[in-house]
């Protein structure tokens, strides 16, 4: 291997996977690209796959998005509706079973709910619901510390575990009140 293919695979990267509507909910997609190219770090590669829904329809594009997004650091979704259509959603489940544990973002560029019938879900619940079964962060909107990558190791996950946080820290310090605690759970007679 040559020295430069060899510093080019050293090189960090995201990798981005896109689920859009139509013309419009890709523009947005793109723009929040754009956004994530500017504030990665020096370095790194951004390498973005695009899929419309209507590709999920198809047999083979829809078996190379699964992968594609199985295997993303950051899954969007772009919608000018309020809803998921049904071939997406049934996309999404399969996609939730291939990801496994992995870390990553998923981010909901879809437009809000307005006025629809009591029997469909806001696609920004049902995504939000999604990330939480995946164990995956929820965006609507670029964060604004990216800068680092999402861990994909065991190493890196068990770095993590040995940081104090200020919230874990918080919760530590919190008082356990022991006696009220054993009152409470002791049979009454």
């Amino acid at each position: 291997m040559k020295n430069a293919d060899r510093q080019e695979a050293q090189k960090a990267k995201w990798s981005v996977t896109v689920l859009f509507e139509n013309t419009e909910a890709r523009d947005k997609a793109v723009v929040f690209c754009d956004r994530l190219v500017e504030q990665s770090l020096k370095g790194f590669i951004v390498e973005v796959n695009w899929w419309g829904f209507d590709d999920l329809a198809h047999t083979e594009a829809s078996q190379q998005s699964l992968e594609s997004a199985s295997a993303a650091d950051f899954v969007l979704f772009a919608t000018e509706s309020s809803d998921l259509p049904l071939e997406a959603k049934c996309w999404v489940e399969q996609w939730i079973k291939l990801r496994g544990d992995r870390e990553g973002a998923l981010v909901n560029l879809c437009e809000g709910a307005t006025d629809l019938p009591a029997h469909l879900e806001d696609a920004g619940v049902y995504l939000r619901k999604v990330a939480q079964r995946a164990g995956m962060d929820y965006f609507t909107c670029m964060p604004h510390n990216i800068s680092r990558p999402i861990p994909d190791s065991f190493e890196s996950y068990v770095e993590r575990a040995d940081q104090m946080t200020s919230v874990l820290d918080d919760i530590l310090k919190q008082p356990v009140h022991v006696q009220d605690y054993l009152l409470a759970t002791m049979p009454r007679s």
